[in-house]
């Protein structure tokens, strides 16, 4: 930051110094390079400015936009039909996009304003565009304002800033009517005015006998956050027979667990066949994968032997029983050709995997009252019937700085197991040194150190 500032003040004392249009391009381009460096310093995550450092930035990036605008004027055509002036005594520049553009920052650029009442009238006007732009894309925002400038006192020249306050806008905010509540205080012939930093306190007490607390909302309009939370029923857990955790949920193990009376999807594709012949189709099949590397084999007018259905994945072959049950359905089928085979195999297997979700949803519906199909993936399904069974009722993050302490909080790489050292010294041991404290090492055999963890306390609401 300080060799920022040394360019900063070597390039606006040299700005009034710039005589020819080659000094103008030289002046510009160190201009030029200057801003971008210090707008890469703003977008950097890691490690991320700290507030104030990030201020003095984009107020650094606003005075030399100022001063590079005002030098193109003196020495480039900038074309004429331009706007009123207004338009040419200030400009709006975007200084960087942080946390996938939830945070904006911009800068109004003063080029001719002296009276800072006056451009603070004639700014508010520039800013307010941009954010009632951003409450109609995102619906509600916060706005951090900062007031940044270089002060003149007789020969002395100081850049100086003003802190400002933060407020929340909704779309039923009036940015025109901000006002701060004011409470005159008269004696005699004199008065003054003080700050109300909390109107319902103030007023609550000449309504109230204390016993409950009162709220008063000083605008026409109000912007409401509803909260809903459903109660939901008990939670209940499904027992799987299954032996093996890995192999438990191949669609072979599953379908082997399905009742007759749920296989309806697959009675209604094969309604015509006879009782024996259908429960030939309720076990998933085998086919040569591997065997088949051509289109030519699909024509193959015999089932391959056991020996091509071998996989190189798994190191193994199908069992000499699935080989039967393979030669059996081929030949009850009166299957022609190995195409028509890979046919009826795709079929039911694809129809047993639809009656295995089918089960799974109806299941899942009973016991936590969710619909699997409604969810991308496993664990947000998870997570919302982890919810229903807990009833936790969440704060939701309602400020982006909230939001951004979290995500400032997330850490990833490389992790470590390391062993702590530590060194014991009491009355039991040899080299025990009665001038230090006594201390001794304990052992301690913890078990499902992970299982504990999970099961801990996590905040959910009062984030301060």
């Amino acid at each position: 930051m300080e060799n920022h500032e040394r360019v900063e003040r070597e390039l606006l004392e040299q700005c009034d110094r710039v005589a020819t249009l080659a000094e103008c391009f030289a002046w510009m381009q160190r201009c030029d390079e200057c801003v971008e460096s210090l707008e890469e310093l703003c977008r950097t995550k890691r490690p991320r400015l700290a507030v104030g450092h990030r201020q003095s930035a984009v107020a650094r990036i606003a005075r030399l936009a100022g001063a590079r605008t005002q030098l193109e004027r003196r020495f480039v055509h900038m074309g004429g039909g331009g706007g009123g002036d207004r338009d040419r005594s200030l400009a709006w520049r975007e200084i960087d996009a942080a946390f996938e553009r939830r945070v904006l920052t911009g800068a109004v650029i003063n080029f001719e304003h002296i009276e800072p009442r006056q451009f603070l009238e004639d700014a508010g006007s520039v800013a307010l565009k941009r954010v009632r732009s951003a409450i109609e894309r995102h619906g509600s925002v916060k706005v951090n304002t900062a007031f940044n400038g270089e002060f003149i006192a007789g020969d002395k020249r100081t850049v100086m800033g003003i802190n400002s306050k933060n407020c929340e806008l909704y779309p039923a905010s009036n940015v025109r009517e901000w006002h701060v509540n004011l409470l005159y205080v008269q004696d005699g012939d004199t008065g003054h005015f003080v700050t109300i930093k909390h109107l319902s306190r103030l007023v609550g007490s000449q309504l109230s006998k204390k016993k409950n607390k009162k709220f008063f909302c000083d605008r026409k309009k109000f912007f409401l956050l509803m909260y809903v939370f459903f109660q939901l029923p008990p939670l209940f857990f499904l027992q799987r027979k299954i032996g093996d955790p890995q192999r438990g949920l191949r669609l072979d193990k599953l379908a082997s667990y399905l009742e007759k009376d749920k296989l309806k999807i697959v009675r209604s594709e094969f309604s015509s066949l006879s009782d024996e012949d259908f429960n030939l189709l309720t076990r998933k099949g085998v086919f040569p994968y591997e065997y088949v590397d051509c289109v030519e084999k699909l024509n193959d007018t015999r089932l391959p032997p056991r020996e091509s259905f071998h996989s190189s994945l798994t190191g193994d072959t199908v069992s000499e029983s699935d080989y039967a049950h393979a030669a059996n359905v081929w030949k009850r089928f009166s299957v022609r050709t190995l195409g028509e085979y890979s046919d009826l195999y795709l079929k039911t297997d694809v129809l047993l995997l639809t009656v295995v979700f089918e089960n799974f949803r109806e299941s899942c519906v009973a016991s936590y009252g969710l619909d699997p199909a409604h969810y991308y993936t496993l664990p947000s399904f998870t997570w919302n019937a982890t919810l229903k069974h807990t009833r936790v009722k969440f704060e939701l993050l309602t400020d982006i700085d909230m939001v951004m302490f979290i995500e400032r909080g997330i850490r990833g790489g490389l992790s470590q197991c390391s062993g702590r050292y530590a060194k014991a010294n009491n009355k039991y041991m040899r080299s025990y040194d009665s001038s230090k404290p006594s201390s001794y090492l304990m052992y301690y055999d913890v078990n499902n150190l992970y299982g504990w963890a999970m099961c801990q306390p996590l905040p959910c609401a009062d984030f301060r």
